[in-house]
């Protein structure tokens, strides 16, 4: 099982790093050329870091991939989709030409530019200039009225966002919408809302907007799930029970099965790829174990029981193959799990813990999804997993695994193999 273990990681491993760095993800959509044409085909959506540097397009009925650079067309979109347009803007202190997002088309247009934090959106009104949002403060400076008692003093210094004067300047002729500028933070979701609330309070008609990017596409999502776990523990060698001889060779346990259940936050990276997302889940887990191992030396036979209860934290990287109703998926990560509590007896030693905090934890996983609303999918996954720890004498929980190892203040160091499906829902 080791073996077979180590094949799954990795080869899982060695696929995600491929089909990240090389992914294909095309999507109907089409470009606008300088003059005016629109070429309809396929664009590779690549994430959004490498879509804003460039556009790769194949046309329809045509197996060329043709690269655009922002210089080389006006626009590209991808149907129901992802909106970039070709914009100088400022990066590292000199003008050069790249994609920018667009968040908002129409009366008003709001743009997004990934590659700054201080000058991160534009917007442009009636398709007049397009004005840059700055997000950084400037001293205002007011002077209390001399005739006005004070008992501090005489002098204020606020500070204002730069960014929220130009939508002052923008927003002008809409009383309702000035009101609300003081409370607009520097971010897509915030932004976009007070946009689109100002086209719909001074334009009136059908156009008034014409493409808006949908932002809870890419929200974190949450679930459950639990399930069997089929687990193998390999006693390395070590000194055991003080009833008990040394035992040189490594002692394998029958397989048995635990059922973890637990929780889990899901965040999409669509900056590097839409498919790609970091996985948080805080899991709960038991071990309720015996076996009698026969000694190698024929001497006597040798007892062993473990129970135990564990959280385990696994943190890991999940793309989807595909984004259809129906997407297998692949992960690599790592599980941080704790012991928060345990009896162990070998033998007629019945003093022993399990350490508390256990060592590796690296796995594999690949899934299966299956989406019946776009925001709730059930979901079933395979996950192959490994980790170490130790049989310890009670007392040298507080001491870290690795002075319990140098030390010899333990009974015994073991491996334990885990193949595990997982079952749940994501909402």
């Amino acid at each position: 099982m080791r073996h077979f273990l180590k094949s799954i990681f990795l080869l899982t491993t060695v696929s995600l790093s491929l089909v990240v760095n090389g992914q294909l993800n095309f999507k109907q959509g089409y470009v606008i050329t300088h003059s005016n044409d629109t070429l309809f085909g396929k664009i590779n959506d690549r994430g959004g870091y490498r879509n804003s540097k460039i556009c790769v397009f194949r046309a329809t009925n045509s197996d060329k991939v043709v690269n655009y650079l922002p210089e080389e067309i006006k626009s590209y979109r991808m149907d129901d989709d992802k909106y970039y347009v070709s914009k100088q803007v400022e990066v590292k202190g000199r003008n050069k030409y790249v994609f920018i997002d667009v968040l908002i088309k129409g009366k008003v247009n709001l743009y997004h530019h990934r590659k700054s934090k201080n000058m991160a959106f534009y917007i442009q009104k009636n398709d007049g200039e397009m004005i840059g949002l700055a997000n950084a403060e400037v001293p205002l400076h007011y002077k209390h009225d001399e005739n006005v008692a004070t008992l501090y003093s005489p002098t204020y210094i606020l500070h204002n966002k730069i960014f929220r004067d130009t939508l002052y300047s923008v927003f002008s002729d809409s009383e309702k919408i000035l009101d609300r500028i003081e409370g607009v933070e520097y971010d897509q979701k915030s932004l976009s809302a007070v946009t689109k609330d100002y086209i719909n309070e001074v334009c009136k008609g059908n156009d008034c907007i014409n493409y808006e990017r949908d932002l809870n596409k890419y929200k974190p999502r949450f679930g459950l799930f639990s399930g069997v776990q089929m687990a193998q523990i390999s006693f390395l060698p070590s000194v055991k029970g003080m009833y008990t001889l040394e035992e040189k060779s490594t002692i394998v346990s029958n397989t048995f099965a635990t059922f973890p259940i637990g929780i889990f936050l899901n965040v999409p990276m669509p900056l590097i790829s839409e498919k790609l997302s970091f996985q948080m889940e805080v899991i709960s887990n038991g071990i309720d174990y015996r076996q009698k191992f026969t000694s190698a030396q024929n001497y006597n036979d040798t007892i062993i029981e473990i129970n135990t209860k564990t959280i385990g934290i696994p943190l890991l990287l999940k793309y989807e193959l595909g984004r259809g109703k129906l997407s297998p998926s692949i992960s690599i990560g790592k599980e941080i799990s704790f012991v928060y509590n345990s009896t162990v007896t070998v033998d007629q030693d019945k003093g022993l813990r399990i350490h508390p905090v256990q060592k590796g934890g690296w796995f594999g996983e690949a899934g299966l999804n299956y989406k019946i609303a776009p925001k709730f999918s059930i979901f079933a996954n395979i996950r192959f997993q490994s980790h170490k720890n130790l049989l310890i004498v009670d007392g040298n929980q507080r001491a870290t695994y690795e002075t319990v190892v140098h030390s010899a203040h333990f009974v015994k160091e073991y491996k334990s193999n885990y193949s595990t499906l997982l079952v749940g829902f994501k909402f």
